[in-house]
């Protein structure tokens, strides 16, 4: 009789309890288990970025070509777009040239350091990417006096401060319902107060994207119209040191005006 009950084997409840709780454990290992493998990759993306870092100031010093450059398209022109890929092909690198995260190439710019310049090699996966930027933004005003009319001078002294203009996000895209590459600027509204706005106007183009639009940025919310059509931000003047309410009345009024919503 004992044996017989040995050769039985587990019930149908007792598999499903086991499959459960199998179940239950995956739901918590696995998430859990991925989250360290993004954080191990991003820690070997900033590695490797670090490591670009000090062999550009090596190829800097080295070539005078290179050298002589102030600017990032000074740089861009003789090595291409890829700056890490030329530092690989000519012998100043050796390691990885992509994000370990998305797989990418880095994007580069030239930064003034001290008496000279320095490379910085950035990535989506470094999520404070525009903070650092609107940091910028908020000391070269307060250099400036924040006076309103220096927007043109503000997009000059930020551009060669950090290096280039950052891209709008692939985020901040698709919920502007946009595509493509876009660059933000700052524009002044008065009393420390600053909003961004962007198009696909290039720096190298035309400085201050001749006050075009496509998308406006306030405290991180984003504006856009749905036709994906253009403003003139330079029309809001009057907004400006609290003229028409300030920020409030552009949002309210000006960006109401020109069929721009706020996108969530």
């Amino acid at each position: 009789m004992n044996r017989e009950r040995c050769r039985k084997g587990f019930t149908l409840v007792e598999v499903i309890v086991v499959l459960v709780i199998l179940a239950v454990l995956a739901a918590v290992l696995v998430p859990t288990y991925i989250g360290y493998i993004k954080k191990t990759e991003k820690t070997r993306c900033a590695i490797q970025r670090g490591d670009l870092e000090q062999k550009f100031i090596a190829m800097y010093n080295y070539d005078p070509k290179i050298r002589s450059c102030t600017t990032t398209a000074a740089v861009v022109h003789i090595t291409g777009t890829n700056v890490a890929k030329y530092m690989l092909d000519n012998g100043y690198y050796e390691g990885e040239i992509k994000c370990p995260v998305y797989d990418q190439d880095y994007e580069f710019r030239l930064v003034p350091s001290g008496a000279g310049y320095r490379g910085e090699f950035t990535c989506k996966c470094v999520e404070d990417e525009f903070s650092k930027f609107e940091a910028i933004v908020k000391q070269e005003m307060a250099a400036l006096g924040n006076k309103t009319w220096a927007d043109g001078t503000l997009i000059d002294n930020v551009y060669n401060k950090y290096g280039s203009l950052p891209k709008v996000s692939d985020a901040d895209l698709q919920k502007a319902g946009l595509s493509g590459t876009m660059y933000w600027r700052p524009y002044m509204l008065g009393n420390g107060t600053v909003i961004y706005f962007a198009s696909s106007i290039a720096y190298e183009s035309n400085h201050h994207g001749q006050w075009q639009a496509n998308i406006v940025k306030i405290d991180g919310v984003i504006y856009s119209a749905e036709s994906g059509k253009r403003i003139s931000i330079s029309k809001a003047n009057d907004y400006k040191n609290g003229q028409k309410d300030g920020v409030k009345g552009f949002i309210n009024e000006f960006l109401k005006d020109n069929e721009f919503k706020e996108r969530k």
